[in-house]
C-alpha cells in the first residue's frame, strides 16, 4: 500500500490544543501559533485531536483534509504522534534566524558619517582663498620704480614678459636687485593689489557691518595695549569665521595684531576690547609674516623656506593654494603639540593663513 503525501504547508488545528492553530511546513510542526479563529481560510474544517506523544490517536475528518487527516496513518505513512509526523510532542522546530541588522542602524556607520562631515566643513571652510585683485595700477609700483637703481629691460625681458601696466622698467629692475625682505609689491606673476578703499578706522566693543561702520579693503588690526579680547569676522558663504583671534600681549595670551582683507557685508564683533583700530595696511615683500592672511607672490616671494615660530608661542600655520579642496599645508608650530619649523615650497597664489602666532620667519 503506498503512503499518502504529507499535507501542503499551512496552519492548522493544534493537536495540543483545539484553541490554537498551529503552522504545518509540510514536513513537521513548529513552535508558531495563533489563536483558532483567526486562521485563515483553507485550514481544515474538522480540527484534529490532540495527539500525545507515544499514542496511537488517530484524525476523524475523511483523507485529505489537512496534516494528521491522512486516514487512518498520518502523513508519510506513519500515525500521528510518532516522529516527523503532526502531533509528535518531541518534535520541536529550530528557532527562526533573526533578521539582519541594517547596516544604517550600527553605531560605527554614523561615525563615519559624523568623521566624513567634519573632514568636509574643514575643508571647505579653507579652500576659499582670497582672491588676488584685479589689475589696477597702484602708486606704490611707481613709487619703487623710482627708488630702484635705473635698469633699461633688454629686448628678450621686455618680449618675455609683458605687461598690462606701464612699468617695465620696475619688473627689471626688481628681477636684478638682491632678495630684499620688504622693497617690491608683488612678483611679475601677479596684479598689484590696490588697497585705495580702505580709510582708518576706530571701533569698540559691540557688533559692526563692513561696507557701514568700517570700509572694505586690507587692514592691520590691533587692540589698545595692555588690554586682551576677541576679534571675529564672519563671512557669508564661509562656515568657519574669517578671523577669530585674540588681540593682547603675546607673552600673556593672544596676538598684537592680524592683518586681513576686509569685505563689503563681512561681520565684526569685538569683545572685551575698549577700541580696535583699523589701519589701511600696505602691501610689500616680505620673509616675516604675522597673523593674518597673505599671498604668496604679493606678500612673501615665491619659494622654498623654513617656517620658525617665535620662541615660546604656539600656533597654527595653513598653506591653501586656489581650487584645491584640502590645505596643502596644515601645521602646528611651536609648543608641546607642534613642531619646531616646517619646511614648505610656495608658489604664487597660494594663500597662508597664521594663527595664534604673533610672526612666522621663512627663511629660505
Amino acid at each position: 500500500m503506498t503512503s499518502p503525501e504529507n499535507p501542503p504547508a499551512g496552519w492548522f488545528p493544534d493537536p495540543h490544543n483545539p484553541a490554537l492553530s498551529r503552522w504545518w511546513d509540510g514536513q513537521q510542526w513548529t513552535q508558531n501559533t495563533q489563536p483558532a479563529q483567526s486562521a485563515p481560510p483553507g485550514a481544515p474544517a474538522t480540527p484534529l485531536q490532540p495527539a500525545l506523544a507515544g499514542a496511537a490517536a488517530r484524525p476523524v475528518a475523511a483523507v485529505g483534509a489537512g496534516p494528521g487527516l491522512a486516514g487512518p496513518a498520518g502523513p508519510g505513512g506513519l500515525p500521528p504522534g510518532q516522529p516527523g509526523q503532526p502531533g509528535f510532542a518531541g518534535t520541536t522546530a529550530p528557532p527562526p534566524t533573526p533578521p539582519a541588522t541594517p547596516v544604517y542602524k550600527k553605531w560605527w556607520f554614523w561615525a563615519l558619517i559624523a568623521l566624513a562631515l567634519i573632514l568636509l566643513i574643514y575643508a571647505v571652510a579653507h579652500s576659499k582663498g582670497t582672491a588676488a585683485s584685479p589689475p589696477v595700477a597702484s602708486a606704490s609700483a611707481a613709487t619703487t620704480a623710482a627708488a630702484s637703481p635705473a635698469a633699461t629691460p633688454t629686448a628678450a625681458e621686455s618680449s618675455a614678459a609683458p605687461s598690462p601696466t606701464p612699468a617695465p622698467s620696475s619688473a627689471a629692475a626688481t628681477s636684478e636687485a638682491p632678495a630684499p625682505t620688504t622693497a617690491v609689491t608683488s612678483s611679475a606673476a601677479l596684479p598689484p593689489r590696490d588697497n585705495s578703499s580702505a580709510q582708518p578706522a576706530t571701533l569698540g566693543a559691540g557688533q559692526y557691518s563692513v561696507g557701514t561702520d568700517v570700509q572694505p579693503g586690507r587692514y592691520v588690526i590691533a587692540g589698545p595695549a595692555g588690554e586682551s579680547g576677541n576679534l571675529q569676522v564672519d563671512r557669508e558663504g564661509e562656515i568657519l569665521p574669517w578671523v577669530n583671534e585674540i588681540l593682547g600681549d603675546p607673552s600673556v595670551i593672544g596676538v598684537p595684531s592680524v592683518t586681513t582683507d576686509l569685505k563689503a557685508g563681512d561681520t565684526i564683533q569685538i569683545s572685551g576690547l575698549s577700541q580696535v583700530t583699523f589701519t589701511p595696511a600696505q602691501t610689500a615683500l616680505s620673509n616675516q609674516l604675522s597673523t593674518g592672511r597673505w599671498i604668496v607672490g604679493l606678500d612673501i616671494a615665491a619659494g622654498r623656506y623654513t617656517a620658525t615660530p617665535p620662541t615660546g608661542e604656539s600656533g597654527n600655520l595653513i598653506v591653501q593654494s586656489e581650487g584645491d579642496l584640502f590645505p596643502a599645508v596644515n601645521e602646528i608650530l611651536g609648543g608641546s603639540l607642534g613642531v619646531p619649523s616646517y619646511t614648505v615650497t610656495l608658489t604664487d597664489g597660494q594663500e597662508i593663513e597664521i594663527s595664534a602666532l604673533s610672526s612666522v620667519t621663512f627663511t629660505p
